[in-house]
């Protein structure tokens, strides 16, 4: 992504299997919280493990599979081939993670720079559940993204920041695609 893009749309998915994953399995939200105690940001917000380094600052360019990953496997396959057709249809999956932002609640403006690999992946955002009072900015470009919808967005260039005004916790399956390698 260009450094002055904000947002690219790569398509929808149909996200009905991962929201019965996240309800039939009891996932502890509650579990994982390096994110919220390095990114001060990050307060209202929770977050699944399911390919994660839990040394948050360790620039690592080799995926860390969590205990979650099983359950997930077959749609990050699926979403993994629709994030490489939209791409040069290289690199491969570095992170994924489940990520809740409580209702009312806001994430507040930031800019992404925990570790070089950001520098080198696309963030992938895909709305899990969502409403329509919850608006992504990045720049000065806010969109309501929709349940299923694939977004690239720019995370480590522009500031961007969510308000989630709506009577429901929004959750986002974010994937960050590596497609290179440091020099």
């Amino acid at each position: 992504m260009e450094s002055n893009d904000r947002f690219k749309l790569y398509g929808t998915y149909d996200v009905t299997n991962i929201k019965n994953i996240i309800t039939d399995n009891n996932l502890d939200w509650d579990e994982f919280t390096i994110r919220q105690r390095a990114c001060t940001d990050m307060v209202n917000t929770k977050t699944i493990q399911i390919v994660y380094d839990e040394d948050f600052f360790s620039t690592n360019f080799e995926p860390v599979y969590s205990k979650n990953y099983e359950l997930f496997k077959n749609e990050l396959d699926k979403l993994s081939e629709i994030i490489k057709s939209q791409t040069d249809g290289k690199g491969y999956l570095l992170r994924a993670i489940l990520t809740k932002l409580a209702k009312k609640k806001d994430i507040p403006k930031h800019v992404d720079v925990a570790n070089e690999t950001f520098k080198l992946s696309r963030r992938v955002h895909i709305p899990i559940i969502t409403n329509p009072d919850c608006i992504f900015t990045v720049g000065d470009e806010s969109i309501n993204m929709k349940e299923g919808e694939i977004w690239e967005m720019n995370n480590d260039k522009q500031e961007h920041s969510v308000q989630n005004n709506g009577d429901t916790d929004r959750v986002h399956l974010i994937i960050d695609w590596c497609e290179k390698t440091p020099d």
